[in-house]
């Protein structure tokens, strides 16, 4: 029986941080979507699937059966990912814009020059200089 090299060992402990990373991704990104689902703006969009469903026609009859329960939660459920999906992307964008601001170009030397030279000396350069 041959044994892994180094290599192989190497790729299968990559390859399982890879799949690692991928499942605590996805698992924050549900998180962050449950927890901006439970917001105003999402909670008033469920409020209104919700509503909608239960006022198809085919529901009206039996608005509390199950099917029709089953129905309004699975468009609230819907409501609140459509309204969270957009609000987690802009915050998302605004984490990548604070993680790597755009760079800041200092002002050319032809503008800072005056600046610096109108400045006083301190004492010590005087002090080589005379």
């Amino acid at each position: 029986m041959e044994t892994a090299g180094p290599d192989v060992v190497g790729d299968a402990d990559a390859h399982n941080a890879f799949v690692a990373a991928e499942s605590v991704a996805a698992e924050d990104r549900h998180e962050a979507l449950a927890m901006l689902g439970r917001g105003e703006e999402a909670q008033s969009a469920a409020r209104q699937a919700y509503a909608t469903e239960l006022a198809r026609p085919w529901h009206q009859a039996l608005p509390d059966s199950d099917d029709a329960q089953r129905a309004a939660t699975g468009a609230v459920a819907r409501a609140q990912t459509r309204t969270a999906e957009p609000l987690l992307a802009v915050r998302l964008e605004q984490l990548r814009t604070q993680a790597h601001p755009e760079p800041v170009r200092p002002a050319a030397w032809s503008q800072r020059l005056p600046e610096l030279a109108a400045r006083p000396l301190d004492s010590e350069i005087l002090e080589v200089i005379a």
